[in-house]
């Protein structure tokens, strides 16, 4: 907490202006400098000699007084409240935001930076509206993947009712609304997602993610991440082959594969009627990932 306010006095001059809140409606108290065990002085208050003293216009003393209280204001460019604040930082009755304040046991005020907030609202808004933006200027006919995306199976839904549940998610959720549409593994994942409603993929009792015998990764992004590496090219191809055969290239089958996969490949030929050589994530990139255009 100290580090925070250590950043704030540091900061511009919009950034010194404080404002106390209160978590209680008509919440005040009276509070005076905390006494440091260790020392055995009151943390924020300085030593000071008489001589000290005549030399500033203000200091503090360790029986100085200081209301809490709603809407109570500090300006940490006036030299008076930068000496109040120097111990009144201290007091476990005040926290630096009101997030902090309801986890702290006992605070019960907060600071609130007008500036600090806006920013913080701003970017807030930015992100709900890029959020919206995404939705708003894809093709309809990406919907349902985006719906399925977020866990939820939509398929043969009206587009408006999916863009509607879209837009809701843009608004209370937009970081992830985001993430979904910037990630540049939306195929692979998409390919994943259908192996599993499928059951060519399983998660098995430890929680890992296996293709057959193969281990793809103990999380959905680690299994991703293995999908996406050029040595796993084969066995993504089968995984793919088994979903869609009908997207299989009538192309010649290496000679050098892995004898993990060889005999899934066999057994992914036959099933196909064809060999494989196929881009990774072909199908789903046909059903999915080439689908960008906005609507007309």
């Amino acid at each position: 907490m100290l580090d925070s306010f250590e950043q704030l006095e540091n900061g511009t001059p919009g950034d010194k202006i404080l404002e106390i809140k209160s978590i209680y409606k008509n919440g005040k108290t009276t509070v005076m400098p905390v006494r440091d065990p260790m020392s055995g002085w009151y943390k924020g208050v300085p030593r000071l000699s008489e001589d000290d003293k005549r030399k500033l216009k203000f200091w503090a003393e360790p029986d100085a007084k200081f209301i809490l209280k709603e809407g109570v204001t500090l300006d940490l460019n006036n030299e008076e409240h930068k000496v109040i604040w120097g111990w009144l930082k201290y007091q476990p009755a005040l926290a630096m935001s009101y997030d902090e304040c309801q986890m702290t046991p006992g605070a019960e005020f907060y600071i609130h930076q007008r500036h600090k907030e806006a920013i913080k609202n701003v970017d807030r808004k930015r992100l709900k509206f890029k959020a919206i933006q995404y939705v708003t200027q894809d093709n309809p006919v990406n919907y349902p993947l985006r719906a399925k995306l977020f866990g939820v199976n939509m398929d043969g839904e009206d587009p408006i009712v999916i863009e509607d549940f879209l837009l809701d998610r843009a608004e209370s959720e937009p970081a992830r609304i985001v993430k979904l549409y910037e990630d540049k593994f939306v195929s692979l994942r998409m390919l994943l997602l259908e192996a599993l409603e499928k059951h060519k993929i399983v998660i098995d009792p430890s929680g890992a993610y296996r293709y057959g015998n193969i281990f793809l990764g103990m999380s959905e992004d680690s299994a991703i991440d293995w999908m996406n590496s050029p040595e796993n090219r084969t066995t993504v191809n089968l995984i793919e082959g088994e979903l869609h055969p009908e997207y299989l290239l009538e192309e010649a089958v290496p000679d050098e594969i892995d004898l993990a996969s060889e005999s899934l490949l066999k057994e992914a030929a036959e099933k196909a009627a064809t060999a494989t050589k196929a881009p990774t994530s072909r199908a789903t990139a046909k059903k999915a990932g080439a689908r960008t255009t906005k609507k007309k």
